[in-house]
């Protein structure tokens, strides 16, 4: 729901969506089973990709322009769901749930490259 608002790079053909989209599970897998980092460290991630999305978003795509009133909107929506999602993991990180907080984290990661992709 946050990429939805926010926007980000899209790909320019289904094959480079369905590359990309391979990269990305793949990586999620290798993370969520190789990466051991501590929850606080998790937790900076989450702060840090969180700070990106709100300098970046959201940002408009050839296939999507947003006008003015469009930004102020998603802006919001954005803060919205960011920190609705930002306290879900919080919740899973105190409770020490590390499946479902590095998803969360691991999501906004992509979030963010995508922003930064297509401000690029």
């Amino acid at each position: 729901m946050l990429r939805s608002f926010s926007g980000g790079y899209h790909a320019s053909s289904s094959i480079k969506c369905y590359f990309l989209t391979f990269i990305t599970v793949t990586s999620y897998l290798l993370v969520n089973n190789y990466v051991s980092l501590n929850r606080f460290i998790w937790l900076v991630l989450l702060i840090m990709f969180g700070i990106i999305i709100f300098l970046l978003s959201p940002i408009g795509t050839c296939n999507k322009h947003l006008d003015d009133i469009e930004r102020i909107i998603y802006k919001k929506k954005t803060i919205i769901v960011w920190c609705l999602e930002f306290s879900v993991a919080l919740i899973f990180i105190v409770f020490n749930l590390p499946d479902a907080y590095i998803s969360i984290v691991y999501s906004h990661l992509i979030v963010s490259l995508a922003l930064i992709s297509e401000k690029l």
